[in-house]
């Protein structure tokens, strides 16, 4: 058994209730940071249509959030990651990761958080694998000084990458989530197949963020979700985009106030060729504290792209989504209005070594962006609410 590290007496009553009793330039740095961004990319789901008709009863059990020592035969990946729209507009991204495969083992975090008017700040660091400790029952890790833990519906993030550090409390507004088992096969059950739990769907945000040890308080909305990953490194999905938006009820920075009390969150993928290029769609609406709608049937429409500044490849600056489920009706569109970070590993090696690494390797580029989704929903009564909500959108385009 491993050891676990010390929980507050919140999550122990919590626990108690329901559990029983990047840019790193080296060489020597290249294949870490490669790896992370593979490690970045959100994944699939269990496939059962009905169950995207209850979403009140598909509550995520604790076991379903912990971190794993258990061996597959393929490379696996287990990860945290969470995120948070903070009031005044600034966007967090942390992503704590553990890689396993028949030629080596690694441990890593990174952490992104945006600056008004300034640059992103990102920051990766790797972990002894001597250091780490966790629960094998529930959301627990720490490498002795840093940590993750929560249960039910809290959850406390305090982790320091490099000049970077947090200490953020995530109250669930609705209840940890998975789809059946959150398990989706993709080839060989043994070998290839991914596991997802949504344990903060939709979150308050409250705590410190610390800049080059200056330290302010910071509140808004996010989300927090771990997934493991088994398949062959090479097979990630060639496309992803992840949408999520929230109606974060002090930030002025935008034209008119924003839809307060909704969130939506929207996932959509393609599964790698190998595994038959399957669509791994999501989508979730909820209001107040409670769930709207989750479905995987949706149309996703990109309408305009645009190239970034250097780069030679496009990206989706504007798509619609339309999506009817359990009576009621969503209709909008995306709009990036500023893009605050693009990973590519390959900007970051010498020229002798580009050449080189894009001959044997496709690699996954990240173009992260902040927007606004004006839509309608129709209720079930026929009622309608119009939807002006902010927040990251995030594609990923393997190249």
């Amino acid at each position: 058994m491993l050891q676990t590290p010390p929980c507050d007496e919140a999550e122990k009553t919590a626990i108690d209730r329901i559990v029983p009793a990047c840019y790193a330039t080296p060489v020597w740095r290249i294949v870490p940071i490669f790896i992370l961004l593979l490690l970045c990319l959100p994944t699939a789901h269990a496939e059962d249509p009905s169950l995207w008709d209850t979403p009140r009863e598909n509550y995520a059990a604790p076991e379903t959030m912990a971190f794993t020592s258990a061996h597959y035969r393929s490379a696996m990946s287990d990860s945290a990651y969470t995120m948070a729209v903070f009031d005044d507009g600034r966007v967090l991204m942390f992503s704590l990761f553990h890689y396993v495969s028949k030629l080596f083992e690694k441990w890593g975090a990174y952490l992104l958080l945006t600056q008004p008017g300034g640059p992103t700040r990102w920051a990766t660091a790797d972990i002894p694998k001597t250091s780490v400790h966790f629960a094998d029952d529930r959301l627990r890790i720490s490498d002795g000084v840093n940590s993750l833990s929560g249960v039910d519906m809290r959850y406390r993030l305090k982790w320091r990458v490099g000049d970077l550090e947090v200490d953020l409390t995530y109250e669930n507004i609705v209840e940890p989530w998975i789809l059946g088992d959150g398990r989706d096969i993709l080839g060989d059950p043994e070998k290839a197949f991914q596991i997802r739990s949504v344990f903060s769907p939709w979150a308050r945000v409250t705590g410190t963020v610390s800049i080059d040890g200056v330290s302010e308080s910071v509140r808004g909305e996010g989300m927090g979700e771990k997934t493991i990953i088994v398949n062959r490194l090479s097979r990630f999905n060639p496309e992803l985009l992840s949408m999520r938006v929230f109606g974060v009820s002090d930030f002025d920075g935008l034209e008119r106030p924003l839809t307060a009390g909704y969130h939506i969150g929207l996932l959509d993928s393609t599964a790698h060729p190998a595994y038959g290029s399957k669509r791994i769609p999501r989508l979730f609406v909820t209001y107040r504290d409670d769930w709207l709608f989750t479905t995987g049937a949706y149309e996703l429409e990109y309408v305009e792209y645009a190239e970034p500044a250097g780069m030679s490849y496009e990206y989706p600056v504007r798509f619609t989504v339309e999506a009817q489920a359990a009576g009621y009706s969503l209709s909008g569109e995306y709009r990036a209005e500023e893009l605050f970070d693009i990973t590519d590993i390959v900007s970051e090696l010498p020229l002798w070594l580009r050449k080189l690494v894009l001959i044997f390797l496709d690699r996954p580029v990240y173009m992260r962006s902040l927007g606004v989704f004006e839509g309608t929903l129709r209720r079930p009564d026929g009622t309608e609410t119009t939807l002006f909500l902010y927040g990251p959108y995030e594609y990923v385009v393997v190249r």
